[in-house]
Parts: C-alpha cells; structure tokens; sequence
C-alpha cells in the first residue's frame, strides 16, 4: 500500500474557504497593537479579494503599505491594486517597481469578455474595473 498526502490545500475541495480565512485571521490578528487596522482588514475581505478604502491619500497609502506588509509575512502578496486617486496609484507603482520591476496596480488587462465584448464595439472597457464581479466606473 502506498498513502499519499496532499501537501497543499487543494482548490475547491469545501475545506479551502475555510483553511484560507482562518489563516488571513491568524496573520491579521498579529497586528493587534492597531486595532483599527485589525479590524478594516478583518470585515473587508471577500474570498481571497480585499475591498477597502480610506477618506485620504495618507490613510490609504497606510492601508496599502501595512497590509501588504501583514500579508506578506503569512505568504500572500496583494496585487491588483485600484483607486480613483491617480496620486496613490503613483505611489503603489513606485513601490511595486522598487520590489519587482514590474507595476501591477491594476487589475488583469485581458479575458476573455473584454477582448470579445470591446472588439465588439459593445462595452467600454476602459474606464471600467470589476470588484467582486461587479463591474465599476
């Protein structure tokens, strides 16, 4: 008899959600000196998308910076990062260029419905990102 193990949690078996929030928790919940933090962290993830924001440049680049920071210990890498203010976007891009050479502020620029649908002439997508699968301008 040979057993085999997996070594990773496997996508789509009904346990994943579940192994995934209760490490996002684990990792969120070591930041508790700024329970503020904490807990915009906590009630703003979907899955494995974060959707937050702040009243200000300081106060979202401080959610970027210490998120990423958070995550980043427990082996996430946030990506894909969207704002209206074009001055954050700026900043995340520096950031992201200064790691890795590479700049993704944005989401995903191709699928299969933007390069269908905007050949189409029937969508602009331009202007247009999805969150959570809802479309936003």
């Amino acid at each position: 008899m040979v057993l085999y193990r997996f070594c990773r949690v496997v996508f789509g078996v009904n346990a994943s959600l579940f192994l995934l929030n209760a490490t996002l928790k684990h990792h969120i919940s070591q930041y508790q000196a700024d329970p503020e933090f904490v807990e915009n962290l906590l009630n703003s993830f979907d899955v494995d998308d974060l959707v937050s924001g702040e009243t200000n440049l300081e106060k979202s680049l401080s959610l970027y910076q210490k998120s990423k920071k958070c995550l980043s210990e427990g082996g996430f890498n946030l990506r894909k990062w969207i704002s209206n203010s074009p001055q954050l976007l700026e900043l995340i891009c520096q950031d992201q260029t200064r790691i890795d050479e590479n700049c993704p502020v944005m989401e995903d620029t191709e699928s299969y419905e933007k390069t269908t649908m905007e050949h189409l002439g029937k969508l602009d997508m331009k202007n247009e990102h999805k969150v959570l699968g809802l479309c936003f301008r």
